[in-house]
């Protein structure tokens, strides 16, 4: 096609070719004001097949028409013609009808005269027909787009398209019209404009604060220079989205301990607590005795070093997961504040983590005495040592409490005791306790002689056959260097996976040998990856049930699994891998989880199809999509729900796992039982 680069109202003055556009058109088929073609559209049409107001055509649609066969709104002429005023060769039908006229001209004047006898009817027609025209012509930027047809009865600014409605933001500049535009308008990108033109900053603050334009607020935030204003958008804003984009235009360190005391929503008052440089401890106090989320309290239990502080959030946070940061933030030499809130302490986690800082066995015995809860209880007594075998037999002889009695029979070494305990009145299940951890061949011998009880008489025998291999008792976790978050090893692996974050850590010999190389009970390494290690020596419990395996037997070389005779669950059972062979000793690896079995794990997901929450795109999410899952069609961020998150990446749990040694270890396990 070519066109002349002269243009009149907005398009060439001429225009020719295939498919013509121009002012005047000329080709096969061809739009513009005069259009001269085989197929075209213009006011005044020539043409084959036509449509225009005038239009001279061989088959035309138009107001006037001048065809062989025509369809004019108003007038029409031709062989064949249909219109409100028709001048018909062969045939014509019309309100106004000429049939076989001499001439075109004939037909013209005797039409004339016959409209001219009564013409309010052709008046009314014809006005109507051109007021119709001038009023779509008129608007004809209004066909731009999607349209509907009530769009020509309303200003330009409530037209369908976006596209007409940005066009009439040009000529709008009133600060209240633009307000009400970004309220109402359902396109972010007419709002964004409007809000472009908007430079009265108090105005700005007003459209901050309006849920209803919450779809802008953070291209708004960016528009406001003010430290104050910036201050009491983040005091007073209830849209969480924005709080970064606020918080991190503001330097001044009181405005940000202002929002961090009075902020309306935790999102303000966490992202101003982590701005602030080197906060007093005094004042990080003052916000954690008000402080109920958990959005600002794990910030600032990183940022504290008083022991109040924490002390304070232990006792009062309803949150487990706070009262475990602050926990684990504490310190050995806060043992005995920590052995206070050990022996009023009910959750677990957080009795482990205190038990992890204190050493003083004197303190130890103390919470052993009084603690509120057995698990407290149990968790002091598995930190003493065998040297503390007569304070231990007191809760073995007087507890109601099994598992207070184990947790007290552990540490106990000496074998003469353990064997008055197997051949004493203190049930089949500590009996049994006890007779696991005698060693001496005679001594095993004489409780298969002596012993009531067929069951014990029956395991006597077994030990008997061979020396015993030692066994310890593994629990150990360790926070996410990415995230802070607990990562369970529940295996010897060389790398492992945070489920919350799903960063690898790499975890290399130093960091096995300060687990191989732990005492008895629980031990923390607060500037190790915050290690919280339990070992104990304890021969291997189903991981279903916690019933003894039958594991002594089992030979130095076995690949597979055990099943426990009291549940059925099988138990995996394999070899201390190669990377693990330094360690003096080692045999085999009970319950367990084997290196490789993560990665097979995952590779074994099935991807899963969703549908994206703007396009409806299909999505294809797998174990390795991250958290915030971008479409690929509309690039729009989602957050996966939590229901398909848990499906592929399923909640690790903390178990234990056990490794059996040789005979040779029982000197430094009588090492470890010394302290």
């Amino acid at each position: 096609m070519w066109s002349t680069k002269t243009k009149i109202f907005g398009m060439p003055l001429l225009s020719a070719g295939f498919f013509a556009r121009g002012f005047i058109a000329v080709g096969f088929s061809g739009v513009g004001v005069i259009t001269i073609a085989q197929f075209g559209v213009g006011i005044i049409s020539i043409t084959q097949f036509g449509l225009g107001i005038f239009c001279v055509a061989q088959f035309a649609l138009g107001f006037f028409t001048l065809a062989q066969g025509g369809i004019g709104a108003i007038l029409a002429v031709g062989q064949g013609a249909l219109g409100f005023a028709a001048i018909g060769f062969d045939s014509g039908v019309g309100f106004f009808v000429v049939h076989d006229p001499k001439s075109i001209w004939d037909g013209i004047r005797i039409l004339f005269f016959t409209i001219r006898e009564d013409p309010v009817f052709f008046i009314l027609w014809s006005s109507f027909w051109i007021s119709s025209f001038l009023f779509f012509f008129l608007q004809a930027d209004k066909f731009s787009g999607t349209w509907k047809l009530y769009d020509f009865f309303v200003p330009r600014k409530s037209h369908t398209s976006p596209e007409v409605r940005k066009k009439a933001l040009q000529t709008i500049h009133d600060p209240d019209n633009l307000y009400r535009i970004i309220q109402k308008d359902p396109d972010n990108s007419v709002r964004e404009m409007a809000l472009e033109k908007i430079h009265d900053e108090k105005l700005l603050m007003t459209i901050l604060m309006d849920h209803a334009c919450a779809g802008i607020h953070r291209a708004a935030v960016l528009k406001i220079a003010r430290e104050d204003l910036l201050t009491e958008i983040a005091l007073k804003s209830d849209n969480p989205d924005i709080a970064d984009e606020v918080v991190t235009r503001i330097h001044n360190q009181e405005n940000l301990k202002e929002i961090t005391r009075h902020g309306e929503r935790s999102r303000f008052r966490a992202a101003a607590l982590a701005r602030l440089v080197s906060p007093e401890q005094d004042y990080l106090h003052e916000i954690a005795l008000k402080e109920e989320s958990k959005r600002v309290l794990f910030p600032l239990i990183s940022m504290t070093r008083k022991m109040d502080t924490l002390l304070h959030i232990i006792k009062n946070s309803k949150s487990s997961e706070i009262r475990l940061a602050a926990a684990k933030k504490l310190t050995p030499e806060d043992q005995k504040k920590a052995a206070l809130l050990m022996i009023t302490e009910k959750d677990q986690k957080i009795i482990t983590s205190l038990a992890g800082i204190i050493s003083d066995r004197d303190i130890l015995k103390d919470i052993a005495l009084h603690a509120e809860a057995p698990a407290a209880q149990i968790a002091a007594l598995l930190c003493l040592k065998d040297t503390d075998t007569p304070f231990l037999l007191d809760f073995v002889k007087t507890s109601q409490d099994s598992e207070i009695r184990e947790a007290a029979l552990r540490p106990v070494t000496d074998q003469k005791i353990l064997r008055d305990i197997a051949l004493g009145p203190y049930g089949t299940p500590l009996a049994l306790q006890a007779l696991h951890k005698i060693d001496n061949r005679e001594i095993l011998k004489e409780i298969k002689t002596l012993a009531s009880d067929e069951q014990i008489r029956l395991e006597a025998e077994k030990r008997i056959k061979s020396v015993m291999p030692i066994y310890y008792r593994f629990t150990v976790e360790f926070s996410c260097p990415s995230c802070s978050q607990p990562v369970f090893l529940n295996g010897p692996l060389v790398k492992t996976q945070c489920t919350n974050c799903l960063r690898w850590t790499e975890l290399d010999t130093e960091f096995w040998k300060k687990v191989m190389e732990s005492g008895l009970g629980i031990e923390r390494h607060l500037t190790f990856h915050d290690l919280t290690i339990e070992r104990t020596d304890h021969s291997p419990g189903c991981l279903k049930c916690g019933g003894n395996l039958s594991a002594d037997d089992v030979p130095a070389d076995f690949d597979g699994v055990i099943s426990c005779t009291g549940c059925g669950e099988k138990n995996p059972v394999f070899p201390v891998p190669e990377s693990f062979q330094w360690i003096p000793h080692s045999e085999l690896i009970f319950c367990g989880e084997r290196q490789g079995e993560e990665e097979k794990a995952a590779a074994e997901m099935k991807p899963v199809a969703i549908s994206c929450i703007k396009c409806g795109a299909p999505l294809t999410v797998t174990a390795e999509t991250p958290r915030n899952a971008t479409c690929t069609y509309c690039n729009t961020l989602q957050y996966l729900p939590d229901g398909l998150w848990l499906s592929l990446h399923p909640v690790k749990t903390k178990h234990p796992w056990y490794l059996r040694m040789g005979y040779a270890e029982r000197e430094n396990l009588q090492k470890l039982k010394r302290g």
